[in-house]
Parts: C-alpha cells; structure tokens; sequence
C-alpha cells in the first residue's frame, strides 16, 4: 500500500503522528452540518463528500449513518470557508480523532452568486486536487452493541432462535409470471447507480434505509434530491419525494426504476450500465 505525502505535514510541523497515511484508517466520516451554512445535508454537500470520496475508492460515510466503530478508526471530513465578497471559496480536510489535520486540498473557487449552486462547485473543485494513490481501507470492525439480559434469555429458547435463522435467510426476488415466461424483478446492488430520464441523468445512491434519487443538475456532478425509496424484499418500494408524496414502483428484470403513476401509466428511469 503507498503512503499519501499529506499536504499538512509540509506547512504544520509536527501535526501529523501515529497513523500518518489515510489507508491507515478504516472509514472516513462526512458531517451531515457545516459551520459556515445552516441545515442538515445542506445543498446536498454531505451526499456530495460521500460520493466523490466513494469514486476514489474510499469508504465513507454521512455521520447519520456512520458505523459504530472506535472514534479513532476513523478520519472525519470537513468543508472550512474562507470569507470572500467576490466568490464562494472552500477547502476540504480530513482530520484524524485528535482534531488534528491530517489533508488538506488546495481551494476550489466558484463565482456563481447563488450559494445553492456556488457552493456545491466550490466543493467540486476543491475535490479536483484529492488523488487517490492506490489507496485501500481496511474492513470496518465494527463494536457490537450490547444486549439486554431480557433479549439474552429470550434468544435462547428455540421457538426465538428458529426465527431469528428465519430473518437471516437470503430474501429471493420475486418472480412475475408474464405468459409463459417468468420474469424475475433485481434490486440494484451497487453504491452508485446512474440512470436516464428522457434528456436528464439521475443518480441512485444505496443507503442504510434504501436509496436516493438524486437529478444530476445540468450535466455536471451537483446534485438536487428527487426522493427517498423504501425498498421491499420483492423490488418494490414506496418512493417519498421532497413534498411529501408517495410513489409506488419497482425494479423491473433490468434493474430500471419504473414509477407506478395515479393515471395508470408507468414512469422508466433507464438503468445505463
């Protein structure tokens, strides 16, 4: 594994000691709040972080759904701001369980006035100058939570432990019979899926509770939420968009995202491969 030349150790004597490289670590931590913006996952700058972090071949997480894992095994993001009349300026860091800055990219500037989109190409740009030199992140080892005396006594009679074994069998996708032939519906089992809609790109993310829609805006890598999707064992879901709404769906045999609508009509996100 190759040692990453850390930018801080050439301006900060002495900040970097013990696990000096970033394959040292097992994750890497995105806050969902930054000092200098209000809200939680503003912009969609943390979905953001994670996925830039995540095409460099990194493991990382949104705070929200970060493992629970020693502090020190992992390194935690950050956005710092610096204050300009003329553009939005970020720097992205990463610092270790100490607080201590252990990279720090080179700024990325933006001078789109609105900060809804300013911001979110200033953490692009920032992200331009983090290169991955072949590095790995070793497997989370996870800290088990502790259980209950009372759940500890009821696992140990058979009837609870028959459905516990019950729970942890391999879910199969369910099989639509169409004619003669069946068709056998598949969740996307990536990260990162793209997909298209008409002219537009979208974006699925998998995350703890399913996935996220997002549209990528205007052909570039900034991102505008569309919804949520609960996904059932059977590649159905229920997609909660951003006023609230439900929409039935689900993955059809190749994976593409089709939207049941009021009118009887289906909408087809395209898988792209």
């Amino acid at each position: 594994m190759k040692n990453i030349v850390l930018a801080a150790c050439m301006s900060i004597a002495g900040i970097c000691t013990g696990q000096d490289t970033i394959g040292a670590y097992n994750f890497i931590e995105v806050p969902d709040r930054f000092e200098f913006v209000s809200g939680d996952n503003p912009y969609q700058m943390s979905e953001m972080m994670v996925y830039y972090l995540e095409k460099k071949g990194l493991k990382a997480y949104r705070q929200i759904d970060s493992p629970n894992a020693p502090k020190c095994d992992a390194l935690y993001a950050d956005m710092l701001r610096s204050p300009s009349v003329l553009n939005s300026r970020l720097t992205f860091v990463l610092k270790d369980c100490n607080d201590r800055i252990v990279f720090q990219s080179k700024e990325g500037k933006s001078k789109v006035k609105s900060y809804a989109k300013a911001y979110p190409d200033a953490l692009r740009m920032a992200f331009k100058t983090f290169v991955k030199s072949d590095i790995k992140i070793s497997e989370v080892s996870k800290t088990p939570a502790q259980t209950p005396i009372a759940e500890k006594v009821a696992i140990s009679e058979p009837k609870v432990v028959k459905k516990v074994e019950e729970i942890k069998e391999t879910p199969q996708p369910k099989v639509i019979e169409k004619g003669t032939s069946p068709v056998i519906n598949k969740i996307p089992e990536s990260s990162f899926s793209n997909y298209k809609l008409k002219e537009n790109t979208y974006l699925l993310k998998k995350v703890t509770s399913g996935f996220t829609l997002f549209l990528v805006q205007e052909g570039s890598e900034n991102f505008i939420k569309v919804g949520e999707l609960k996904v059932a064992e059977d590649a159905s879901f229920v997609m909660v968009d951003i006023y609230g709404e439900n929409k039935p769906g689900y993955f059809n045999e190749k994976q593409n995202l089709v939207i049941q609508l009021a009118s009887g009509s289906e909408l087809v996100y395209t898988k792209e491969p």
